[in-house]
């Protein structure tokens, strides 16, 4: 993490420029990139997690924390069937969900960047850890409570319970959820804290906290207990041994 904190700063002035040179409507830019580069990272990340699966390593499935087998092995036709499900779900979310809320922030922004984008302004690695910090924390208590409300038993058969299908959890689940549970459980605390801070948080280091949080998240639902797991590195987090309990108990 320290060595991350170090070499993060000096990455953000080698490619910056690059960015700040993208010829795109600077209306357009920030939403494109940030929509693009999410899901990059995303897809990056789910495609590690299926070599993982596949080779099935000693190395790795010594953390594994679930003793039995993994669902395209217990049940491989309920899993094409679950499976079929959930890249609709995700399909859906990110293509027709999600574009919406990029074109509302633009507008609500007057089509100008809510944060800070000039080179100047790129975070040292001090600032880089205390908004990262700041914008978990933000996120880890819009979403526990977001969650808990979820959870209500009036509320639970109808939204939530999609997420539930998943009873043992793998990576790909982590955005396998209902268009509304996406909305107030992923979209909304992932951009509290950037919205808070304003222009005092760089576009560079928000889009490091979306990697980090989608990453984080993956991890929970992936099925491994990692020792090196990012969700060790922050506060007040749950980790991937929780989350396995919750699915496979709700």
């Amino acid at each position: 993490m320290f060595i991350a904190l170090y070499y993060l700063p000096i990455l953000g002035k080698l490619i910056w420029p690059y960015y700040l040179s993208l010829p795109i409507s600077y209306a357009l830019k920030e939403s494109v990139v940030l929509y693009i580069y999410s899901w990059c990272v995303y897809l990056l990340i789910n495609f590690t997690f299926f070599v993982i699966y596949y080779l099935k390593w000693d190395f790795f499935e010594r953390y594994k924390h679930n003793p039995e087998p993994w669902p395209w092995e217990k049940d491989p036709v309920a899993w094409k069937k679950l499976l079929k499900r959930t890249m609709k779900a995700i399909l859906f979310n990110n293509f027709v969900v999600v574009p919406p809320f990029f074109a509302l922030n633009a507008w609500l922004a007057d089509y100008k960047c809510l944060y800070s984008e000039d080179i100047e302004s790129l975070p040292d690695s001090k600032v880089l850890l205390l908004t990262m910090i700041f914008c978990t924390l933000c996120e880890t208590f819009v979403t526990t409570t977001t969650h808990a409300i979820l959870h209500h038993p009036r509320l639970y058969p109808h939204i939530h319970k999609i997420h539930h299908e998943h009873v043992t959890t793998v990576c790909i689940s982590t955005e396998y959820a209902h268009p509304i549970e996406y909305i107030v459980g992923n979209i909304i605390p992932i951009s509290v804290g950037p919205m808070l801070l304003g222009k005092h948080i760089h576009l560079y280091t928000m889009m490091l906290f979306f990697g980090f949080r989608i990453l984080m998240a993956a991890e929970d639902h992936s099925g491994y207990s990692f020792s090196w797991s990012t969700s060790r590195l922050m506060p007040f987090m749950t980790d991937p041994d929780y989350h396995n309990f919750h699915h496979s108990h709700n």
